[in-house]
């Protein structure tokens, strides 16, 4: 899948990552990834028990972790870890270097054949689901900036001191 949002991302421009240089140096191994790893395959695979035994087996290695003040971490502490670490491992943020929108996704999977549109939209949404049932970032995409909500309009200097005025700032 992540070959299909390089391909087609390169295709319109986008901030496509690569794979060497400072991506792969700051990759350290440690205890916890690999179960995060049988996370994210088992979410895009729709096995909800290879799901939860892999979310198990994490957070049971995470309470082996240590805090800044060198206690382990509790459950709650350790779900937490998991979770930022399966944040990480969204599709969309290893890919490209900036956050995308789900209309840059659709305009990308737009370019895709049917069998690579299909598998995209598919882990993504696996991905989304699965990161829900465990408390991560509800979506995948970033929140495009024309839903922010109405914009105000400009104000000119004077409207401006008179609205300061009129509050009661003056």
């Amino acid at each position: 899948m992540n070959n299909y949002l390089r391909v087609a991302g390169r295709e319109l421009n986008m901030d496509v990552r690569s794979f060497g240089g400072m991506m792969q140096s700051q990759t350290a191994p440690n205890p916890i990834k690999p179960f995060v790893g049988q996370i994210v395959l088992a979410a895009y695979g729709n096995d909800h028990d290879a799901f939860n035994k892999a979310l198990k087996m994490a957070v049971s290695e995470a309470m082996h972790e240590t805090d800044v003040k060198g206690k382990p971490l509790d459950k709650a502490e350790a779900m937490k870890l998991i979770i930022s670490r399966y944040e990480a491992q969204n599709p969309l943020k290893i890919v490209f270097g900036s956050p995308k929108t789900e209309a840059e996704i659709q305009k990308l999977t737009a370019q895709l054949p049917d069998s690579g549109k299909q598998s995209v939209n598919q882990a993504l949404q696996l991905f989304q689901h699965y990161g829900a049932q465990i408390g991560a970032d509800r979506s995948v995409y970033a929140r495009d900036k024309s839903s922010a909500g109405p914009m105000l309009p400009p104000m000119s200097f004077n409207d401006m001191r008179s609205s300061a005025i009129n509050a009661g700032r003056f």
